[in-house]
């Protein structure tokens, strides 16, 4: 077996599963003020990251700068459409550092192996319209789906668990880029508390609560070991935190008004193990 990336952890692929829901819709909201500020050597963690969307909490007594969701009218049947968002953004993106002006859905399609209608009616949620025989206007595109993705806004975040994981996930530089600034980690092993990892400062988890309100946290990435991850999720509750990106195996249990997103990392292994046992069968078989 290869592995992609040679750092502090590697990823064999995923898949994703499950989405943001409040009331049984998707929630996705838009916090006013500034927006903030390749894939990865570790491949998979880029692919990772470009097929979630990225939402902040629509409630947040703390942070009286929310407005209304952002996306009001998204109903059910386009989440599949929001997760492949990400990868027409990252082909879009590819176009335009070649200069392109306009790119076509047929040439989006190829590259991702869609057909081209599904990629006319999912780019027509971003409000940008082709033209005939020159296609989508590339800068355009570019500003739409980072607007309806909610990465032309900054969400201020933090690590717990400054581990293997939680490191790899401080040094990926594209979450910066989308938005996300990784504000403080948090760890309970002392040779990691008051050091810098990836230019990210770690503090004791003691001072998690003080730190969150004092950061304006909004939103959190939980690595820490499963036997503790429902008492830390608590303890990032009670500090105001209203979303939690949760790469722990534990499902936790929250308020109604507190976003989860849970990461199955396995489960893209999973995925990838029964495609080789299925080539393999067709190749024996030849």
């Amino acid at each position: 077996m290869v592995t992609f990336g040679a750092g502090n952890v590697a990823f064999h692929g995923f898949t994703g599963k499950r989405a943001l829901y409040k009331n049984d819709a998707p929630v996705f909201a838009r916090q006013t003020g500034a927006a903030g500020d390749n894939f990865f050597d570790q491949k998979f963690l880029g692919i990772l990251v470009h097929t979630f969307t990225i939402p902040v909490p629509v409630y947040n007594r703390n942070f009286p700068g929310y407005t209304s969701l952002a996306m009001p009218n998204t109903k059910l049947s386009s989440l599949p459409t929001i997760r492949r968002l990400p990868s027409y953004l990252l082909v879009v993106e590819a176009a335009a550092n070649e200069g392109k002006e306009y790119i076509s859905g047929t040439v989006i399609a190829e590259e991702l192996e869609l057909e081209p209608i599904q990629v006319r009616k999912d780019l027509s949620l971003t409000g940008v319209i082709g033209k005939p025989r020159l296609g989508f206007p590339v800068q355009k595109l570019v500003e739409a789906i980072n607007r309806f993705l909610d990465w032309h806004q900054s969400h201020r975040a933090v690590v717990v668990g400054a581990g293997n994981l939680g490191t790899a996930l401080m040094g990926y530089p594209e979450f910066r880029r989308h938005g996300m600034n990784i504000l403080a980690a948090f760890d309970t092993q002392h040779e990691r508390i008051g050091k810098e990892i990836n230019g990210v400062p770690v503090f004791a988890l003691d001072n998690l609560s003080e730190k969150v309100r004092e950061l304006e946290v909004e939103m959190a990435l939980l690595t820490v070991p499963s036997t503790v991850a429902q008492e830390t999720a608590d303890q990032l509750i009670a500090a105001g935190v209203r979303a939690i990106w949760n790469f722990t195996n534990i499902k936790l249990k929250v308020p109604r008004d507190v976003l989860v997103q849970k990461e199955d990392l396995s489960s893209g292994y999973a995925m990838l193990s029964v495609k080789m046992a299925r080539a393999k069968t067709v190749s024996r078989n030849r």
